[in-house]
């Protein structure tokens, strides 16, 4: 199955994936440093948290002044930018960990070797990553001079792809052991 161009156009956009992460990553450490350098650069980007999945948000203000200028990126503290920029790094390496599992299950598929047991520990994989994604992901935290912003939001559309992932893990165990079956009969 070596000339399945679709199978080959995935792989390939895998690949391309892989490196938009690292450059992504690469991006937010350049903006991290920058925002070091030159805080005031970035005074008119505010915050927002609007989110179209379940949410949870508090916002606690140490004064009575809750104007817009108080939830600008110029006024985050140090540690909140800390913790927003190895959180979004985390998430950056726990997608490419995904796609490089899902790039595996597409490389053995078109080496005609679909149902087989680095298959299934691909797909389970893939769904502890897509956990430890939503578990990242879902938590919120700005530390601005005068006040704060929590938040939890639990995005669906991934939990859904948690399922779809276990659920195609049995799949394919199930199919290696018709496989199996099916050599033992012969």
């Amino acid at each position: 199955m070596t000339k399945n161009y679709l199978l080959n156009i995935a792989i390939s956009g895998c690949k391309i994936l892989k490196i938009v992460f690292i450059v992504f990553f690469v991006s937010l450490s350049f903006l991290f440093v920058h925002f070091q350098i030159d805080k005031g650069f970035y005074k008119t980007i505010n915050i927002d948290l609007k989110n179209s999945e379940f949410q949870y948000r508090k916002i606690e203000s140490w004064d009575n002044t809750k104007t817009q200028e108080t939830y600008t990126l110029e006024n985050v503290t140090t540690v909140s930018l800390v913790i927003l920029y190895l959180q979004y790094s985390f998430v950056l390496f726990v997608l490419f960990l995904i796609v490089s599992e899902f790039q595996k299950i597409i490389q053995s598929v078109k080496k005609l070797n679909t149902f087989q047991n680095e298959n299934i520990k691909s797909f389970r994989k893939i769904g502890n990553y897509l956990i430890i994604y939503l578990f990242i992901s879902s938590f919120h935290f700005f530390l601005f001079e005068k006040s704060a912003i929590t938040g939890i939001s639990i995005s669906f559309s991934v939990l859904g792809f948690i399922i779809f992932s276990f659920i195609m893990a049995e799949i394919f165990r199930e199919g290696m052991n018709l496989k199996n079956e099916n050599h033992l009969t012969i």
